[in-house]
């Protein structure tokens, strides 16, 4: 059920002056019965006309008071369709959208700092291949291998969706620039998980064979080791 309201706005000028004629015919009027014709036509013009500015005011309100409803209505009207497009479901969507991508990136990021703190139990042997790189990552701690199987599953997702992370650094971010070049297979183990990526663009295996030593270092150097920045490799 709709209810409106309809408000009756009267400029407070045209109240004032109604009010005035209709006192001044009033007192006119009282004159012109004692005894003064004039007077008593003037007060009973007076009187027509405060009666004309009543009916003017009246008019005026009932007139604004359909733009009033005619506004609210096509206010309405338009949010409904807005609704039914998917407007404001559309907006919901997208800052949900937001949240998520941020929600996912402080658990990657807390991921990551879990194993800088736990390195000193990681072990990493690397392959080095003619198209990219073959690298087995294991720990002798049950609960860095769940983290290490967990950070290498989010890292694909995010190197196949192009969600970038790590951008500050010259070499995560070339490697996510040509991250539509990289082919990668993740394998768990027993203790940790197997990673082979791939490519056939002579440069994004440079970049690949770097992004491997890199992550070699990180576990070699621990937390002390988390802000250095990696140069990008000479693409002759």
């Amino acid at each position: 059920m709709t209810i409106r309201h309809k408000m009756r706005v009267f400029p407070a000028g045209l109240f004032t002056v109604a009010t005035l004629l209709v006192a001044s015919g009033a007192a006119f009027a009282q004159q012109g019965n004692m005894g003064c014709p004039m007077m008593g036509m003037m007060g009973r013009m007076g009187g027509g006309m405060g009666m004309m500015g009543r009916m003017g005011m009246n008019q005026m309100g009932r007139g604004m008071g359909m733009q009033g409803d005619m506004g609210m209505q096509g206010g309405m009207g338009m949010m409904g369709r807005m609704h039914q497009m998917g407007g404001m479901g559309g907006g919901m969507g997208m800052m949900n959208g937001m949240g998520s991508m941020m929600g996912s990136g402080m658990a990657d990021m807390g991921t990551i700092h879990s194993l800088f703190a736990q390195s000193g139990t990681i072990s990493r042997t690397v392959k080095i291949l003619p198209n990219g790189i073959e690298a087995l990552t294991e720990s002798s701690d049950p609960k860095t291998v769940g983290l290490l199987q967990e950070h290498v599953a989010a890292m694909k997702t995010r190197l196949e969706k192009n969600q970038p992370i790590r951008q500050g650094d010259p070499l995560f971010a070339a490697l996510f620039q040509n991250a539509d070049k990289v082919v990668i297979t993740v394998t768990a183990t027993e203790r940790g998980v197997k990673v082979v990526e791939t490519s056939e663009d002579a440069y994004t295996v440079k970049l690949l064979q770097s992004h491997a030593q890199a992550v070699s270092d990180f576990i070699k150097n621990g937390m002390a080791g988390m802000h250095t920045l990696h140069p990008l490799p000479p693409h002759q």
